[in-house]
């Protein structure tokens, strides 16, 4: 049977946590990002995170089933305070609000560096866990949905392929970041491009503003090749 991951403040059945199972799990990822962010991936074992997080390594198994899930999960509950903080900084809905998503990634990438190095591991190579695609179905295809009505994009343009090609920049461009290849002031620009990029074919009255955040983010990606003075 496919795993599927768990999702925040909820058990495996759907049903909501109860106040004590959610600050149990909170104190878990808590642990996991402590212990990785210290360690690394591989080095972590589900008895240290359970000893860490004052929980036994039975219950770790019951309830994640596996490290990789547990991984994934955590990297899920992370994910999701990313959209979120993207809601609080742009309540209008549609293209501003996925602008407001690149820099929501960038920004809680940048305030706790390590830890996204760590946890870009377990999200790249266990992509299909984390269960990304539904907050990005949700979210990004909200946004898409909007854009159309307002004809933005263009009445044939594919939400579903659209929402996944934009989560797989974002989390390529997390991973181009943590390798080096991708500096820290230029991850919101690179994350802006990649969101554009993938937009442009399908922007109708929305293409100046596609093209011009375009423009914008690779003048900013080409002070790394200005000649110096």
């Amino acid at each position: 049977m496919t795993e599927v991951p768990l999702m925040v403040g909820h058990a495996d059945n759907g049903r909501a946590l109860t106040p004590r199972q959610a600050e149990r799990r909170q104190r878990i990822f808590a642990s996991v990002r402590q212990l990785i962010t210290a360690h690394g991936c591989d080095a972590v074992s589900m008895r240290a995170i359970a000893a860490d997080s004052g929980v036994t390594e039975k219950t770790l198994f019951n309830i994640f089933g596996s490290k990789d899930r547990l991984l994934a999960a955590a990297a899920f509950e992370r994910s999701a305070s990313v959209f979120g903080q993207a809601e609080a900084m742009s309540p209008e809905p549609g293209w501003p609000r996925l602008i407001a998503l690149c820099d929501s990634v960038a920004s809680v990438t940048l305030e706790a560096p390590d830890t996204a190095r760590a946890l870009a591991v377990p999200v790249i190579d266990h992509l299909a866990l984390t269960g990304l695609d539904r907050l990005y179905n949700r979210h990004v295809g909200d946004a898409l949905r909007v854009m159309l009505a307002q004809g933005f994009l263009a009445g044939s343009a594919p939400v579903d392929l659209l929402a996944y090609l934009v989560q797989l920049g974002m989390v390529s461009g997390v991973g181009f970041w943590a390798k080096g290849d991708v500096q820290d002031a230029e991850l919101a620009d690179y994350l802006r491009m990649r969101l554009a990029e993938t937009l442009m074919p399908h922007a109708k009255a929305g293409a100046p503003a596609v093209r011009n955040a375009i423009t914008t983010a690779q003048r900013a990606l080409a002070a790394r090749f200005a000649p110096p003075g």
